[in-house]
């Protein structure tokens, strides 16, 4: 079982962790979180599920869609741009980009040159 949110949090600021958890496991504690609508501990599980796969862009979709749902728009433009670059043809890495980009008043920046992700999974521990 995935642990609690805050030791999760310092638990992810260690480059090293790994949690002896699989990602299938922070995955299925994030939609138990979500049907909770703890969208919070849904969000730290996804994070925990990135440090572990940082090259799943659909990780970094939901992980993008949890940060939207909090309102975090940079953490969630952050995710979405990583999912873009890691596969530039999922829609949904696009129009979700493009609608933050919108709501952050950035419309300008939604050109496919603008795809920098701050690929950092360590740092997105809360």
């Amino acid at each position: 079982m995935p642990p609690s949110s805050a030791s999760l949090a310092k638990d992810l600021a260690n480059p090293n962790f790994n949690g002896g958890i699989s990602t299938t496991d922070y995955v299925a504690a994030a939609n138990e979180a979500f049907v909770r609508g703890d969208i919070a501990t849904m969000r730290d599980n996804l994070a925990a599920a990135v440090h572990l796969s940082p090259g799943d862009a659909g990780l970094w979709i939901a992980l993008g869609h949890a940060e939207l749902n909090i309102g975090d728009l940079e953490a969630a433009l952050d995710a979405y741009s990583t999912a873009a670059h890691l596969r530039p043809e999922l829609i949904t890495a696009q129009t979700s980009r493009a609608l933050v980009l919108q709501l952050l008043g950035r419309p300008a920046d939604q050109s496919a040159s603008q795809w920098a992700p701050k690929w950092r999974p360590a740092s997105r521990a809360r």
